[in-house]
């Protein structure tokens, strides 16, 4: 999603899941294709280097789960994420693929 008029319709019309390590916004899309925003808040960490690093992290866990879903995805981390070990932040992930009913198989 690359602009704030696709990221606002997200937010007003989707769903919402929460974990403990980040809150989600999912909303079906007629692409065919699993689009996801990643909003890391500054009240997480003021430096930028420190987001961007969570922002990659959560981008690389959700990229190793998700398949051709049709669906547009928000995902704020939360403030717990910084220190958490990568493989448990893949699991959380998973879970909330198969949670939601978003994973369809190619």
């Amino acid at each position: 999603m690359r602009h704030g008029w696709e990221i606002k319709r997200v937010l007003k019309r989707g769903k919402r899941f929460s974990s403990s390590f980040f809150t989600c916004v999912f909303f079906p899309n007629k692409r065919k294709k699993f689009r996801a925003a990643f909003i890391v808040s500054k009240k997480i960490s003021k430096l930028s280097v420190k987001r961007n690093a969570i922002r990659r992290r959560f981008r690389e866990a959700i990229r190793l789960e998700q398949k051709n879903i049709p669906y547009d995805c928000i995902f704020f981390p939360k403030e717990n994420t910084q220190n958490i070990p990568f493989l448990q932040l893949q699991d959380m992930a998973t879970q909330f693929f198969d949670s939601t009913s978003l994973k369809i198989s190619t």
